[in-house]
């Protein structure tokens, strides 16, 4: 595996051994024909079966190696530096490590997935003194030499026992969802704010017809371009804790404090506002909203002339004739249906229509008088300024 700064290249071997080469002296045309890997990490004592590499292209990155000896050893792989060990149930097949380098997650021959998170209690609570809680425990040399068992809890079960092994892993692009791919031909999702299996991939209902050894990911797409500039900056994300949500109902839901703060950049001009014109057709549904002082009184006419059309028969029930005196039936498409609604076999009369027609021009006289109030008070508040940036918060 190559790390994130394209300099160093990992492998494992079924001697237990873990070379670190040089990604330029491998490819300079100046070195001597036979090459030598910078350092060799030895620690394990059966053959290795996974590694995953840290994110960072710093010199303090970090390496997981997974052996058929049930231990996973984390490593400075730039340092030839043995961080920590850790203790596994069983058998692990493959590796991912979280987006932020914050915790392992391993892949079991019984088709279970486990989180080994480097700032649990397991790490930390019997090393760092109250005053170094800020420090990675990782790097407490202390430490080094004690093994670490996660916890039972921290593993998770696929939901029946003909998964197979969890031959290949892979994370989301913000670690909130896991991946793995199975001996059966089963995809997996694991939800990782909840702790527990999520769904199986449609697809692979049916099993595919061989295991499943590799999953890549599309890289992410929709942002905007460096060329583009973008409409919108993003203050905070807040991502849940590990294991805040117990809750076994929110099956598919975004947890509630799930929380990102953002901010429009681009100023919103004021549009001009009439009693009698319309507004501009270029603009969107959205913007109009946004960018009123109230409800636009076309958007209004339109609910209200919406809500006046929900009693059955004025949809599509048409007129029934005068020779044949035959009693319409209901029309049950109809999206709303009124209490107070006239007989079906009767038409309205014309004090009837003229009634209704007098109730919606009072609600677009009030509609009007609202926004012409809210237009003078918004102008005050300008003073004079041609536009206004808008910052809503976004929950």
């Amino acid at each position: 595996m190559v790390d994130a700064s394209s300099n160093f290249l990992l492998s494992g071997s079924a001697d237990s051994s873990i070379h670190v080469w040089s990604i330029p002296s491998l490819l300079s045309f100046s070195s001597p024909d036979t090459h030598s890997p910078l350092h060799t990490l030895t620690g394990h004592r059966s053959a290795i079966t996974a590694l995953a590499i840290g994110h960072s292209t710093s010199s303090y990155n970090i390496v997981v190696s997974a052996s058929k000896d049930n231990t996973a050893i984390i490593w400075d792989y730039q340092n030839n530096t043995l961080l920590r060990t850790v203790l596994l149930p069983s058998t692990p097949l493959c590796l991912a490590l979280d987006p932020a380098d914050r915790a392992v997650y391993a892949g079991y021959e019984d088709g279970s997935v486990q989180i080994i998170h480097f700032f649990s209690d397991a790490f930390t609570a019997s090393a760092i003194e109250e005053g170094d809680k800020t420090k990675n425990p990782l790097y407490d040399e202390s430490q080094a030499t004690l093994p670490v068992q996660p916890p039972a809890s921290t593993r998770w079960t696929p939901p029946t026992a003909d998964t197979g092994a969890a031959l290949c892993i892979s994370l989301s692009y913000d670690g909130s969802s896991l991946t793995t791919g199975h001996e059966n031909g089963k995809i997996l999702f694991w939800d990782i704010p909840l702790g527990r299996y999520n769904s199986t991939f449609a697809p692979t209902s049916n099993p595919l017809p061989g295991p499943v050894t590799n999953l890549v990911a599309l890289p992410v797409s929709g942002f905007p371009s460096e060329t583009t500039p973008a409409r919108t900056k993003l203050h905070a994300i807040v991502k849940p804790k590990h294991g805040a949500f117990e809750n076994r109902d929110l099956d598919g839901a975004v947890p509630g404090d799930y929380k990102l703060t953002g901010q429009f950049t681009t100023s919103f001009p004021l549009p001009h506002f009439s009693a009698s014109a319309t507004t501009s057709p270029s603009e969107s549904e959205f913007m109009q909203a946004l960018s009123h002082p109230s409800f636009p009184p076309d958007l209004l006419a339109k609910s209200l002339a919406e809500f006046s059309s929900w009693t059955p028969g004025k949809i599509s029930q048409p007129a029934p004739a005068p020779v044949h005196k035959t009693v319409a039936k209901p029309d049950n498409s109809a999206e709303f249906v009124s209490l107070d609604a006239p007989d079906e076999t009767k038409q309205p009369t014309l004090e009837q229509k003229n009634k209704q027609l007098e109730e919606e021009v009072k609600a677009l006289r009030k509609a009007q008088r609202e926004t012409l109030r809210e237009l003078s008070d918004l102008k005050k508040k300008v003073g004079g300024k041609k536009q206004m940036v808008v910052h809503p918060t976004i929950p």
